[in-house]
């Protein structure tokens, strides 16, 4: 058994089916450390759902020149009090939070075997940062990856490829899987029932109504598209829907913009990816890929891979969805057109993809992997 002290500043709703896929195994003994609660607004963070066992720290902040950083309390208390029951120390990785140089120096010293937990790389550093960040990311004994393109850069960056471990991401797959057969025969009838005619092309945009989402560039696609009808559904709330709901109306396609709301039952959720015929992600592709194709529904997006998260690998062109040239509205839709005329041919591709790689079970086969292979 794999005893392994798992930290992470707090606990986003969406790593909890992971953290309990992991305290289910035979393999593994969890303890997860961290705050009760989240101190970003944009990240859903409960303590229901939890099935495993936990320690209490406080998360605090402090400003220096302008920016915020955070730390918590506790901790290097707590790698004390459990060096010896438990063998790993698997952290949240990121060179910006200076806290985790300190935990993390601190476990290996105190003898545990160090996992970083994140992204990696997301692209080629230069000069000071990459000396830096390239000191980093040598402190732990492995690394566990989102995406093959982070491995690569850490090879790049001097890191021993039997270090690094892809192991993806993902939600939670069991809840979506049941949401998506309860409600796939009925999709006719919820498309109806959310005034979609058959031959619309039902796209859905999900997150927080940021500028930096670039809903209005669909919008403006909806108002210029001549041979397909394009319906948008936008679940989420935030500072830009006023904004959005002018422009609709402006450009006279607001009968063609549903703004449903900030929703956070997946049931709800759900009726709208199954109704969709893409999903589109005019910014930055994230866990919003996962959440795609964990319901057949292709994912449209730019082609500036580097802008993107690791997850960004799940979308393959011609398989499971398209992309486009970055801020083109016309490349855009040339995906959209392309996605309408095969709409057969990516359902059971993407839930395929999901279901080989981007599961709660599929990363902790791959964590297993590297702690028994590798270490």
């Amino acid at each position: 058994m794999k005893r392994i002290l798992l930290h992470y500043p707090f606990i986003p709703s969406y790593r909890i089916p992971v953290f309990n896929e992991m305290n289910s195994s035979s393999e593994f003994e969890l303890l997860v450390l961290s705050a009760a609660k989240s101190n970003d607004e944009t990240l859903l963070s409960t303590e229901n759902g939890w099935g495993f066992n936990h320690i209490k720290t406080e998360l605090r902040s402090i400003s220096f020149f302008g920016k915020q950083f955070d730390f918590e309390t506790g901790v290097i208390n707590d790698l004390f009090k459990y060096r010896k029951k438990f063998e790993y120390y698997v952290i949240l990785s990121n060179p910006n939070i200076l806290s985790s140089w300190l935990y993390s120096m601190s476990a290996k010293l105190l003898g545990y075997k160090v996992i970083f937990w994140g992204h990696g790389l997301l692209k080629p550093d230069r000069g000071l940062k990459r000396l830096l960040r390239s000191l980093y990311y040598k402190i732990p004994d492995i690394h566990w990856l989102y995406g093959n393109n982070g491995k690569d850069l850490l090879i790049e960056a001097g890191i021993e490829s039997n270090r690094i471990k892809v192991i993806y991401n993902s939600l939670d797959y069991d809840v979506q899987r049941l949401v998506r057969d309860k409600y796939l025969n009925d999709r006719i009838s919820i498309r109806n029932n959310l005034g979609f005619c058959e031959n619309d092309f039902v796209i859905v945009s999900i997150g927080r109504l940021l500028d930096k989402l670039k809903i209005a560039q669909i919008i403006k696609a909806i108002s210029v598209s001549k041979s397909v009808t394009i319906k948008l559904v936008v679940i989420g709330d935030g500072p830009e829907k006023n904004n959005l709901v002018n422009l609709s109306e402006n450009l006279n396609v607001l009968d063609s913009v549903s703004f449903v709301g900030a929703q956070y039952d997946e049931n709800d959720i759900g009726k709208y990816f199954v109704a969709a015929d893409a999903s589109v992600v005019m910014g930055v592709v994230g866990l919003a890929a996962m959440h795609s194709l964990a319901y057949g529904i292709p994912m449209i997006t730019h082609s500036t891979i580097e802008d993107h998260c690791p997850e960004i690998e799940a979308v393959v062109p011609g398989v499971t969805g398209e992309f486009f040239e970055q801020n083109n509205i016309d490349s855009f839709l040339d995906a959209v057109y392309k996605v309408n005329k095969n709409k057969g041919n990516y359902r059971n591709n993407c839930i395929q993809e999901i279901e080989k790689k981007y599961t709660p079970e599929q990363q902790v086969a791959y964590m297993l992997e590297s702690i028994k292979n590798e270490l």
